[in-house]
């Protein structure tokens, strides 16, 4: 048990990303809906909270949920946290033990932002008795998150057409025969169509918590059961090489007005609007498509291809960086999206690499124009000695520091530049 160490909770539209010891912040992609959620609990009248995350003892991570165990000599409370699949629905689950009755606080910092660079003009809470939920939303009306639990009591002050500057409370109270009877759901649920959409899918979450938390588990004993496995004498490496199969699955995310792509990972913001690498990264994609092609997953490989394919530059150049947020306002304005020189002859390789492995012609045929400007581009770049410029195409193995910008061509370059010439050719 590390309290400081990560963990999450990730779907296609939704991220809950924490810490062991329960604390976490809740993405609904684009959005970052809040950050520093934690629970703790009042007892026997005691006038100070017991933060769980002080009593926070045992882990246990499956590729669909993470379990935490707060155990104290009253009371026993494990925190499960489950992602949607496909909507931006997260499920803070809660099985208690208990013989005497308890207060339960759950405290956060409203968010309410969308992922870098974006910003939305103001943000605002209120809340829904009927719901028993906080509603933050912003002054446009469409993009919405729900914070609720059918136990919710009692809450903080909510100031109008504003979010509050400092931590919202929730409060619930939970009598030894309601934690018997089922488990206590927090749902965080969200939608860019507004309001009632998101109160929608709150209510549609709280009636059906037992089919997601079977789907997110039967979805990835299918995905390890149809991809392949390792068997050798060392057990920790054959799990290593499964939680690294579903780390690259995670990663396919998919966002109104962009698509479905994949991103490059997933760490906590704290304060800041970026996730880890959580937006889509041309390079990352890429490479990652070779792991997914050998692990047998072919029609995702296809898809990652086919994302970056759409989003190739006039010129043949291919994509760097698309972040989440990119709907929401005018990305060809930054400098980041074509920065990087590898991405357009790792386009090549990695296509190349992806027929030679699946047999896939159509998507050669498909492929073959996007491929040829791709071709011509990193061509237009050349230097005299037939090597891909840095100074023409943009950085590669060297993005900041010091040799930022001095250099006119590097080593990885030129070996992702003679690793595509070859597939190119064949």
């Amino acid at each position: 048990m590390q309290p400081s160490k990560f963990v999450e909770a990730v779907g296609r539209r939704a991220a809950l990303l924490g810490r062991e010891d329960g604390t976490f912040e809740a993405w609904l992609m684009p959005i970052k809906a809040l950050r520093d959620f934690r629970l703790a609990v009042y007892f026997d009248g005691s006038l100070e909270p017991l933060p769980l995350a002080e009593m926070a003892e045992r882990v246990v991570a499956g590729p669909g949920r993470v379990t935490i165990t707060h155990s104290h000599a009253a009371f026993t409370i494990r925190q499960t946290f489950v992602a949607d699949l496909d909507r931006p629905v997260i499920l803070v689950l809660l099985d208690i033990e208990t013989g005497r009755p308890l207060r339960l606080r759950a405290s956060f910092m409203p968010e309410m932002r969308p992922m870098w660079p974006a910003s939305l003009g103001g943000q605002s809470s209120s809340w829904d008795e009927a719901e028993k939920a906080l509603v933050l939303t912003e002054p446009l009306g469409r993009f919405a998150a729900v914070v609720g639990s059918p136990l919710f009591s009692r809450h903080s002050e909510q100031i109008g057409h504003q979010l509050p500057d400092r931590t919202v409370l929730v409060e619930m109270d939970i009598t030894p025969e309601t934690a018997r009877r089922s488990v206590i759901p927090i749902v965080i649920a969200g939608s860019g169509s507004g309001t009632r959409n998101a109160v929608q899918l709150y209510r549609e979450a709280l009636a059906k918590i037992p089919e997601l938390v079977a789907a997110s588990d039967a979805y990835y004993k299918d995905f390890l059961a149809r991809s392949i496995e390792i068997e050798t004498p060392d057990p920790a490496l054959n799990r290593a090489f499964d939680w690294a199969k579903v780390a690259v699955d995670k990663g396919w995310q998919c966002n109104e007005g962009i698509g479905c792509g994949l991103v490059a990972g997933f760490g906590p913001s704290g304060a800041s609007e970026r996730p880890g690498f959580a937006w889509y990264f041309g390079g990352d994609a890429l490479m990652n498509s070779w792991s997914i092609v050998d692990y047998g997953d072919f029609g995702r490989a296809r898809a990652a291809l086919e994302f970056l394919r759409g989003r190739q530059r006039d010129d043949g150049k291919m994509m760097h960086e698309l972040p989440q947020s990119a709907a929401l306002l005018d990305w060809s304005c930054y400098p980041y999206g074509y920065y990087h020189a590898d991405t357009t002859p790792l386009y090549l390789f990695s296509s190349a690499r992806y027929v030679a492995r699946s047999g896939d012609r159509e998507f050669l045929r498909q492929s073959w124009p996007s491929l040829e400007k791709a071709f011509r581009y990193c061509v237009s770049t050349l230097d005299d000695d037939g090597l891909m410029s840095n100074r023409k195409a943009g950085a590669a193995a060297v993005e900041t520091g010091a040799l930022s910008g001095r250099v006119a061509q590097d080593a990885y370059l030129e070996g992702v530049w003679l690793a595509a010439l070859d597939a190119y050719a064949k």
